[in-house]
């Protein structure tokens, strides 16, 4: 687990091409999902929301992530385009 602003950053998995990684973090208070660009070094947020969004994972060709989330009152799995 790393560290951002002192918040927890954790499950890092980074993309098929290598540039990106993507992760959760609590920063806004809730798990959220960013991405991190290699080149760059931008954090970009693809979830904004008030749920837990957890255990993210790149899908095979990085046009897509899936993770986890509670905003059906349990967790549940969700897919959505890596741009969110």
């Amino acid at each position: 687990m790393i560290k951002i602003d002192g918040k927890e950053a954790a499950y890092p998995r980074l993309s098929s091409d290598g540039n990106q990684i993507l992760y959760q973090t609590n920063t806004s208070g809730n798990r959220q999902l960013f991405v991190m660009d290699m080149q760059s070094g931008e954090h970009t947020a693809i979830t904004t929301d008030k749920y837990n969004n957890n255990f993210p994972d790149w899908r095979y060709d990085n046009a897509c992530v899936a993770f986890t989330s509670d905003r059906e009152s349990n967790e549940e799995i969700y897919v959505m385009r890596n741009d969110g």
